[in-house]
């Protein structure tokens, strides 16, 4: 948060409008990317404690992994593409 509040902060002779757009959209991106993973762990480890049935446990935990891996997925090819139009713009310049 503090990043994003810097990238706003700054003057406008510092840093343009658009690259400032760029900037803040690249930390947007790795933000949503961090978010995604942080409460991984914790749930695997929830959901694999057998407190019925570990048939259960071991069921719901792969459903989890499964679901949270395609949003793993999604969202590293969204900040791969905010990667590559923050770096075609700063190329161009």
């Amino acid at each position: 948060m503090a990043m994003k509040a810097l990238v706003v902060a700054t003057f406008l002779p510092v840093l343009p409008t658009r690259k400032k757009g760029k900037y803040y959209m690249l930390l947007e991106y790795m933000s949503q990317f961090y978010r995604c993973i942080v409460p991984a762990p914790m749930w695997v480890r929830y959901l694999s404690n057998p407190v019925s049935s570990a048939v259960f446990a071991v069921l719901i935990t792969s459903v989890y992994l499964m679901l949270k891996g395609g949003l793993i997925f999604t969202t590293i090819r969204e900040l791969y593409r905010a990667g590559i139009m923050f770096l075609q713009d700063q190329v161009c310049l």
